[in-house]
This record gives structure tokens, C-alpha cells and sequence, in this order.
């Protein structure tokens, strides 16, 4: 599973990144939702992640990529951890895209294309709610709970 949670400068994913910031924060790699004119990675304080490439940051794997509507999207290798923060829902037929355990969105426009190619990766649409480990673990016991009853 991958955790996420809202905070008011953009979601914080595992606890190492923040995607779609209002405000860059120097305790998490800043994923950025759209292209700037430049790459500002390195030129900052910041770990800003705001340009199409591949980087390897703290043993982290990311690459970003740009498609046709001018979108960035990122595939993430974590410890063991892979997965997709996907803006663009073509970019799921390219073959650019390597398959992952999790792919994150925002948009349902990207729902519907995952469910229309009948991936079969675990999909994750990330809301206005927060997912923290708690609730997870909470949940899971209410599972078990309900299997023993």
C-alpha cells in the first residue's frame, strides 16, 4: 500500500514526497504538476522536481516525463516500492510506461482509461481525505474483525 495525506502545501506521499505543491518544502523531494520554462533542480535549496528527467535523489528513483498535454507524470521506485503518479491518461497506452504495483491520480479521466485498458495494477485516486497508517491499520482490523465474527 502506498500512503499518502493531504496537507495544505499538496499531498505528501510516503513521507518523502510532495506532490503538487503550493509551497516547496526542503523535508520532501517537491513534485511538481506542470513543466516550468527551467529546471530548477540543483539551482535550489529545494529538491524541486519541475523538468522532464531522470533523477536519483537519497536512493530514490524518479523519473519524470512530460506527454501530450503538457502534463508530468512520474514513475517512482521506492526501497521496494514502485509506483505511478500519472497525470496524462494516454501516457498509459505509450510504451514508455513500465509496469508498476501502484498508480496514483487526481484526475478520473485517468480512472477511466486504467479501467477501460483493464490494468490490472492497484489504482489509487489520491482525495480530499487522508490516508495515514493509522487508518489503514484500523481498517484492517476491522476487516479481521468481521472475518472472525
Amino acid at each position: 500500500m502506498i500512503n499518502f495525506k493531504i496537507d495544505t502545501d499538496g499531498y505528501i506521499i510516503e513521507s518523502k514526497f510532495l506532490y503538487s505543491f503550493t509551497q516547496p518544502n526542503k523535508k520532501y523531494i517537491n513534485l511538481d504538476i506542470s513543466i516550468w520554462e527551467d529546471m530548477v533542480y540543483s539551482k535550489s535549496d529545494y529538491n524541486i522536481i519541475n523538468y522532464p528527467w531522470e533523477y536519483d535523489i537519497d536512493g530514490k528513483r524518479i523519473t519524470c516525463l512530460i506527454w501530450k498535454d503538457n502534463k508530468l507524470n512520474y514513475l517512482i521506485f521506492l526501497n521496494w516500492k514502485k509506483f505511478w503518479i500519472i497525470q496524462s491518461p494516454d501516457i498509459l497506452e505509450s510504451d514508455d510506461v513500465e509496469d508498476m504495483e501502484y498508480r496514483l491520480y487526481t484526475n478520473d479521466s485517468v480512472e477511466k482509461k486504467i479501467d477501460q485498458l483493464e490494468l490490472e495494477w492497484q489504482k489509487i485516486k489520491l482525495e480530499e481525505k487522508i490516508i495515514s497508517e493509522e487508518t489503514i491499520q484500523s481498517e484492517e482490523k476491522a476487516e479481521v474483525a468481521e472475518i472472525i465474527s
